[in-house]
């Protein structure tokens, strides 16, 4: 278990409805815009309130991994080692989804459908010489990675290809 961190940077008039210090849980109000409402992704704490940056510490399992892409992205974990190209619908939009074998057919109808990302066992060559707009993590085909994958399904986490990792958030 570590300590994560998360930004979440916004609109310039945003009124912050949270204090430095308060615990907040998933789903709670962070801030308003004439636009938008922006909610919490995870159980934590608000870290530090800037004028147009809130940052929240939370306790995540980390699985570590070769990343695709530098992109980040929260969503729901989906454990579909098998899945194909005919059973991606929309179902799985907002969805990182677990597959043993990633290819860009699959990718790129994943990115129309509003999926959040994948983690994978293995990416098919084709893939790895694109630039992903969608984050990517590439983990061992055994090990303690695909146990937790499987036990956290639909748990909300964040997929940071950037960092090489996905950190899964923990309840308090």
């Amino acid at each position: 278990m570590s300590k994560a961190l998360w930004i979440l940077r916004l609109p310039e008039e945003s009124k912050i409805v949270v204090e430095e210090g308060e615990k907040i849980n998933l789903d709670d109000k962070l801030a308003i815009s004439s636009e938008e409402t922006f909610f919490s992704p995870v159980n934590g704490k608000v870290a530090e309130v800037e004028e147009r940056r809130i940052k929240i510490q939370f306790s995540a399992k980390k699985i570590v991994g070769q990343p695709l892409g530098q992109n980040h992205s929260w969503g729901k974990i989906e454990w579909r080692p098998g899945l194909v190209f005919s059973q991606l619908d929309r179902t799985n939009s907002g969805q990182i989804i677990f597959v043993t074998k990633l290819n860009s057919i699959l990718f790129s109808k994943a990115l129309a459908l509003g999926v959040r990302g994948f983690v994978s066992c293995l990416v098919e060559k084709d893939l790895l010489e694109k630039k992903c707009s969608l984050p990517v993590l590439i983990v061992p085909k055994k090990g303690e990675e695909l146990d937790i994958l499987e036990k956290q399904k639909g748990i909300s986490c964040l997929l940071d290809a950037r960092n090489g990792c996905l950190l899964i958030p923990q309840k308090r």
